[in-house]
């Protein structure tokens, strides 16, 4: 699941977001949670962990601009700027920044980029398992499939084959249902 932030300080813009992202994640079988803040200061303080930041580039107080900067010295939020302000663009380049949506919003331009990130995400994410041997780390996107063994699962990866203290029903919670299924 998919840890996604708005930060924008009009809340009909969030609103936008908000529903292009429910067409979005339903028609791509996308799983994520959904956090709204008013303001950089509103980012800063509540604190929340997120994998994805929609971030308005003009706002009162701290900007887009100056929050992605602090953002970069440290974690690996991905950013998506949204303005209405093209001319401030040129500033909002740098590391872990996958594009620009302009107001009003593209629902397919918005789309490429979630999906970019998705898949980003998806290639980093790393499952600990527990089995007969210890424990283990396997990126999921080594993991070829799980198979039934009684009340544990071996596990069939690109570099190994290991016993997993889990059964399928177990496994099947904690997977992204876009990578695999039943």
């Amino acid at each position: 699941m998919v840890r996604i932030g708005i930060c924008d300080d009009e809340q009909t813009f969030r609103e936008q977001i908000k529903l292009l992202m429910e067409q979005i994640s339903r028609e791509n079988g996308l799983q994520y949670q959904l956090w709204e803040y008013e303001s950089g200061m509103d980012f800063l303080d509540r604190g929340e962990e997120i994998d994805l930041l929609f971030l308005d580039i003009e706002m009162e107080g701290i900007s887009g601009i100056q929050l992605k900067d602090y953002l970069q010295g440290g974690g690996d939020i991905r950013i998506i700027f949204v303005t209405s302000h093209v001319e401030g663009m040129s500033e909002a380049f740098g590391k872990n920044v996958y594009g620009f949506l302009e107001k009003p919003l593209d629902a397919g331009k918005m789309e490429k980029y979630l999906l970019r990130v998705w898949q980003d995400i998806q290639e980093e994410r790393v499952l600990v398992l527990k089995g007969v041997q210890g424990e283990i780390a396997v990126k999921e996107k080594d993991i070829f499939y799980f198979e039934s063994d009684k009340k544990y699962s071996r596990m069939v990866g690109r570099e190994e084959e290991f016993f997993c203290d889990m059964g399928l029903q177990q496994l099947e919670e904690i997977l992204e249902p876009k990578s695999f299924f039943r």
